[in-house]
């Protein structure tokens, strides 16, 4: 099972023929190991887009302060804003945070100030624009870091694009054949066209696990200040840990913000305490534990 969750991380589309000669596995038993995944949820394949390539030009993270027991009510409405894909509750500086995509900055002012000020319970919003991703990883078996995206396509996605990218929300191991029909094209061209985006980095179509039941239990968000000409190689050295997720860099009170997933507190410390500590040009850092995720998803509509 893990061995093939491994696998699956990284490329999701993946044949059984293919994977069964990988894994040296027969192909019923890795059919039927796979299916048993799926259906109780273990796993579950998804496709991960790119902002960029979907015309989000602004990406910020925020940091939340609300009144006292108003944090769940406030982490709710939060997650049911269409331009926010990530919520969790929060110890220490934050009480919440959120990742949101805007499609150009000028949106930005207008989010914060209206949007977000209209939330009863918000205090205080602290805005981070990012101005860099160093990483994105949802594997938590693998230890492929796939490479990033810094500009938008060379050529914009078109309306048959976008289609596919939403058909493939709903399920995302379905052929070209039978993609072709509910998208009013043929075959061949929903293999070009799956293929660019594979290619280009626009999507990724990977299998997302809980971490929990791998035994990631102890979740964080962690900011982090460097000096000024050593941002980015600290970025890159962060990225280079397999229990770093995320690294972004922001403007804000924080140069970069980071989020790790352990199997408990005490590897958290360690982490905090040995693995910090050996990052060169690394300033301070501000640990923040996760109560709770309340929203993680992984597609962007225009």
């Amino acid at each position: 099972d893990m061995v093939l969750i491994r696998e699956l991380e990284g490329n999701a589309r993946q044949t059984i023929v293919d994977l069964s000669k990988k894994l040296l596995i027969s192909r019923p038993t890795l059919k039927a190991k796979l299916q048993r995944l799926l259906d109780e949820s273990i796993i579950r394949i998804r496709p991960i887009v790119d902002p960029l390539a979907m015309g989000y030009k602004t990406q910020v993270n925020l940091g939340l302060n609300t009144q006292p027991g108003q944090v769940d009510v406030v982490a709710n409405i939060l997650a049911s804003y269409n331009q926010i894909n990530h919520v969790t509750i929060h110890t220490g500086r934050y009480d919440a945070m959120a990742w949101a995509v805007l499609e150009n900055p000028e949106d930005l002012p207008g989010f914060v100030m209206q949007d977000l000020a209209g939330i009863p319970g918000i205090i205080r919003v602290e805005t981070m624009v990012n101005l860099k991703i160093a990483k994105i990883s949802y594997a938590y078996l693998s230890d492929k870091n796939p490479k990033l995206r810094m500009d938008p396509p060379r050529k914009p996605l078109d309306e048959l694009d976008l289609k596919m990218i939403d058909a493939l929300k709903g399920d995302a191991l379905q052929t070209q054949t039978e993609l072709a029909p509910k998208l009013g094209t043929s075959p061949s061209t929903v293999k070009r066209k799956l293929q660019r985006l594979l290619d280009e980095r626009i999507i990724r179509i990977v299998a997302l696990v809980d971490p929990a039941l791998l035994g990631y239990n102890t979740r964080a968000t962690i900011g982090i200040n460097a000096k000024p000409h050593e941002v980015d190689s600290v970025a890159q050295e962060l990225a280079s840990f397999q229990n770093v997720h995320h690294v972004v860099i922001n403007t804000g009170n924080f140069d970069l913000i980071i989020s790790v997933d352990f199997r408990g507190p005490e590897e958290l410390s360690r982490f905090v305490r040995e693995g910090l500590g050996s990052v060169q040009g690394l300033v301070s850092h501000e640990t923040m534990v996760c109560l709770k995720t309340v929203r993680d998803t992984f597609t962007f509509t225009p």
